[in-house]
């Protein structure tokens, strides 16, 4: 079982009020590897990016309107992506490790929907 199954495991069952950002970068890169750390002065967050997202936003405003699927998308925004902000740097809130577990679980299902349709 690799770290990153172990923290999914972990954070499943139970997330502290507090995670490294070490941890949850780790786990970001592992699901959504296009994803960046922002740097700089004042810049204490990692975006998160998935293309697999994006292309089925794309692919669903051929049909519909923004507002009838984004309710569908979250977190994700309009360009497949969000953002985690770090506190202080180094730690990351509970329900931002929340936002993280339901965006893999969101890739994960618009993956297999995906897979479906190109049959």
């Amino acid at each position: 079982m690799t770290k990153v199954e172990k923290l999914l495991k972990k954070w499943k069952s139970y997330i502290p009020p507090e995670v490294s950002k070490e941890n949850v970068e780790l786990v970001v890169k592992y699901f959504f590897p296009q994803s960046k750390v922002a740097t700089g002065s004042g810049s204490h967050e990692i975006i998160v990016f998935s293309e697999i997202v994006e292309e089925f936003i794309e692919k669903l405003l051929t049909e519909y309107r923004w507002e009838e699927i984004k309710g569908y998308i979250v977190p994700f925004d309009r360009l497949g992506q969000f953002c985690i902000p770090c506190k202080g740097g180094r730690k990351v809130k509970v329900i931002y490790v929340r936002k993280l577990l339901e965006a893999i679980e969101k890739q994960d299902e618009i993956k297999k929907r995906m897979k479906g349709e190109k049959k």
